[in-house]
């Protein structure tokens, strides 16, 4: 049986994508439960990616979808 990708893999692939250009919008949902602790959602990135909120949609479960661009410098 195939094993999934690690968490520390994802995120790598994810930061080389940001770092390249190659990601055109991201799309972060927020569900509201507080845990306390956690993992960054993005790791540690080499600099800072400026993103512009293009879409806000609300749910009745409370979940939040928020859609960002990449701000064009």
């Amino acid at each position: 049986m195939p094993t999934a990708p690690s968490r520390s893999s994802d995120i790598s692939h994810l930061q080389q994508a940001l770092a390249s250009g190659a990601v055109t919008s991201l799309v972060v949902s927020v569900i509201p439960v507080l845990l306390g602790a956690g993992i960054p959602l993005f790791g540690t990135l080499a600099g800072q990616l400026e993103l512009k909120l293009q879409d806000a949609r609300k749910f009745n479960t409370g979940l939040v979808q928020l859609r960002y661009l990449p701000k064009l410098t």
